[in-house]
Formats: C-alpha cells, structure tokens, sequence
C-alpha cells in the first residue's frame, strides 16, 4: 500500500476565474495524465446536454449509441466512432427524453457498458466510460462501467 504521504499524480494548469471545469486522471499508475475537461453548464430551457468520454485505458477504441431508452443498436448507426483514451465531446444537445448511452468496441456491436440518462428539458450531463478497479498488475479493467456525472450538482 501506499504510504499517505506519497503523490501519484499531480498536474498544473491555469484555471480561468469563473470557469468551471471537470479535471479527470487517466491512465494506469506508471503513466497517469490529466483530462481538464471545460464544463459548459449552461443549461437550454428546451433541450438536454450531454458531455462523452473515454476514460478506459483497458478498452481500446470505442463506438457511443445514443437512442432513445428501449433501442437495439443492432439496426442503427453509432453516434460517435473510434473514440481513443481521454477522447471527449462538447456537450451535445438533445431533444428533452430518456435516453441509453452505450459504448462498444469500435466497428463492432459488441457492448462494453451502458447508463441510462435522463437528458430532460434543463439538464447537463457526462457519461465517462471508466475501467472496473485494478486490483492488481494482473487486471484488466474489464467489465468497464460508466460514470453518469450531474455537471449541475454543486
């Protein structure tokens, strides 16, 4: 274990007064590098916001679906394609509604993980597709899951 007094990472960055930002590390140990992630938090009266990422070292390249709850992906295109580690979106706008984020292995249907979103009218959100914990040198990371952040909670 690691003494309380050890870093494994840190970072600096010039942070702009009034901005807020989501700071993501990514990586395995030996390598971590940071993800400073601008957050637009403006929420649209009559629409839902919708941030991506990639925080999956363990992975590889992605596909995103987004559709509408209850959609077989089998029969649609994907969303976005050959998403990288620390690969991230703007937040995407979408009409007011429950929607399932699915990421798979790019090029192909094969599902990594999923999180349902509720993109109502007002609200802002980022799905990160995040490793399971690596318990070892041995781990993998999988089954990854994914992380459903409120960029509106305080």
């Amino acid at each position: 274990t690691a003494e309380p007094d050890t870093v494994i990472f840190s970072f600096t960055r010039s942070l702009i007064a009034g901005q807020q930002a989501t700071v993501l590390a990514l990586g395995l140990l030996a390598s971590i590098n940071d993800l400073v992630l601008v957050d637009d938090i403006r929420s649209v009266y009559a629409e839902g916001k919708l941030r991506i990422v990639d925080a999956a070292p363990g992975s590889g390249t992605v596909d995103v679906y987004v559709v509408e709850s209850g959609t077989d992906i089998a029969s649609v295109d994907a969303t976005l394609r050959n998403l990288g580690l620390g690969s991230a979106t703007p937040h995407l706008v979408f009409a007011p509604g429950n929607y399932t984020v699915t990421y798979t292995v790019a090029g192909e249907k094969t599902v990594l993980a999923t999180a349902e979103v509720a993109a109502t009218a007002g609200t802002v959100h980022t799905a990160i597709l995040v490793d399971e914990v690596r318990v070892d040198e041995a781990s993998d990371g999988k089954p990854p899951a994914v992380l459903l952040l409120d960029d509106l909670a305080g």
